[in-house]
């Protein structure tokens, strides 16, 4: 049997996002890319979403399951009425720690094209004009000296997901 969020949020996400037709096991399958949801109203709708597909901190933490690949449009605005602050902070992290892995990937896969050219170029290799343009958006979106690849490479780095959390507490109050 396929896994339904309730008639009372008001759509069937499971059938919307064809999770119904996938076992438990096939679910981490489902998340090998992103799926973008759209800007949920209400905190519980959100908390049953994450529950439906199976998204648990204790698991995340002990290592039995991966945080899905989603993307939320936003957080929802009533987030700050949840009764329980445990409950609001746990939903809070469900909800930002899949999109500060996604940033982290993204930074690290362009880290290892800058590698990459840099070592092509350090070899005698010239760079094609798509990899000029795109090392040159890149020094300027991280505000360096067009050339100085040292410094690129000290900017263009993950941030550990813990301080990434914490300062996104921090700066919305718990999403608040």
């Amino acid at each position: 049997a396929g896994r339904k969020v309730s008639t009372t949020l008001g759509f069937d996400f499971a059938e919307s996002h064809g999770l119904t037709r996938l076992s438990p096991g096939a679910l981490s399958l489902a998340f090998s890319r992103t799926v973008e949801l759209p800007r949920i109203e209400h905190a519980t709708t959100l908390s049953q979403m994450l529950t439906l597909v199976g998204y648990h901190l204790d698991n995340v933490r002990t290592g039995s399951a991966e945080v899905p690949r989603l993307s939320l449009a936003g957080l929802p605005g009533d987030l700050k009425d949840l009764d329980s602050p445990e409950s609001r902070k746990a939903l809070f992290i469900k909800a930002m720690l899949p999109l500060v892995l996604q940033v982290n990937e993204e930074i690290a896969n362009d880290r290892a094209r800058v590698l990459d050219l840099r070592d092509r170029q350090t070899s005698g290799g010239a760079l094609a004009v798509g990899d000029q343009a795109w090392l040159a958006n890149l020094y300027a979106k991280y505000g360096v000296t067009l050339g100085n690849v040292a410094e690129l490479l000290r900017r263009l780095d993950v941030v550990p997901v813990s301080v990434a959390l914490g300062q996104a507490a921090l700066e919305s109050g718990w999403g608040t």
